[in-house]
């Protein structure tokens, strides 16, 4: 794997792509698992440099990314293309912000009343 790079790219509606760029500059696209694979390091695994060739080949690999093909997996996000994990967690963001929403409210209404009966009790202590 010596003088390869290995790049994940992906943009808004895009659910992403792995590339393992060769010394050669040729495009490999990998899956989740092939890549997993090639990131997994040891604990004593010592860091490395970047090669002189690292910048060029993830340029090449956007190049790729960008290619009409690779664009046609482009999807619109929607509840009905979310994982039911994705679709729970947004159920319950919105179940929060509702609840924040209505603490809001009630705080607000709360600090009305507090400052309406502070203009009685100076009334009054005139």
């Amino acid at each position: 794997m010596q003088n390869t790079s290995l790049t994940y790219l992906k943009s808004d509606n895009h659910p992403g792509i792995f590339c393992l760029i060769t010394p050669e500059f040729n495009i490999i696209e990998m899956n989740f698992l092939q890549a997993v694979k090639i990131y997994k390091a040891d604990e004593q695994e010592k860091a490395v440099a970047l090669h002189k060739h690292h910048h060029a080949q993830t340029i090449k690999g956007l190049d790729y990314f960008r290619e009409e093909k690779n664009q046609e997996n482009i999807q619109t996000i929607s509840r009905k293309n979310l994982s039911p994990a994705e679709n729970k967690a947004i159920s319950n963001l919105n179940a929060i912000l509702k609840l924040l929403r209505l603490s809001l409210t009630a705080m607000t209404l709360l600090l009305k009343q507090l400052m309406e009966k502070r203009k009685i009790n100076r009334i009054t202590e005139l």
